[in-house]
């Protein structure tokens, strides 16, 4: 039930924001084309920005302004455009609701070269020295941050940096200096 009235309220407040998108569609379009080389790209965006609504699934806190909830959402796609079209292999770049969550095509010696690379990142964490080891699995799987990990194992941020730097480079070279 309560799953229920959340998904109705959800859906309401997804139609709240889609009459106010529409309502200020001609302002973002300006906004955009303002931004944006042609409009052609002002429209592709604005039809990103349609298509977010649609798909959001929390949108907490844009009640008392909404407005500037989808200005901000705007300007943000306007980076997402100009981050794909400037990158070095910008004709590669797929948005990401545009790729599969799943790809059940991988081959049987890609998920073999998979599980190999993970034995030896196993076998290289082993290998790290200690403090080096801590670092890493303080940061990097209990995603602890920084000043956390220096806390516990007594040492500077600074230092905590350097150990987690290092242990990088060395399950890098571990991992792929054996395939």
């Amino acid at each position: 039930m309560v799953q229920l009235v959340e998904k109705v309220h959800r859906m309401e407040t997804q139609s709240d924001l889609m009459r106010s998108y529409l309502s200020l569609r001609p302002a973002l379009k300006r906004f955009l084309r303002s931004r944006l080389p042609s409009d052609q790209d002002a429209e592709d965006c604005l039809n990103d920005l349609a298509a977010r609504i649609l798909t959001t699934s929390s949108i907490e806190g844009e009640r008392r302004n909404v407005q500037g909830y989808l200005f901000a959402m705007a300007s943000n796609l306007v980076s997402d455009w100009f981050r794909a079209s400037h990158t070095r292999k910008s004709g590669m770049h797929v948005p990401i609701y545009d790729l599969a969550l799943t790809n059940d095509d991988t081959s049987l010696d890609d998920k073999l070269a998979g599980k190999e690379s993970y034995r030896r990142f196993e076998e290289g964490l082993q290998k790290l020295p200690q403090d080096e080891r801590d670092a890493f699995e303080l940061h990097r799987v209990q995603s602890r941050t920084l000043p956390q990990v220096a806390e516990e194992l007594d040492v500077s941020i600074a230092r905590v940096r350097k150990l987690i730097n290092r242990s990088h480079t060395k399950l890098m070279n571990y991992v792929w200096a054996k395939s």
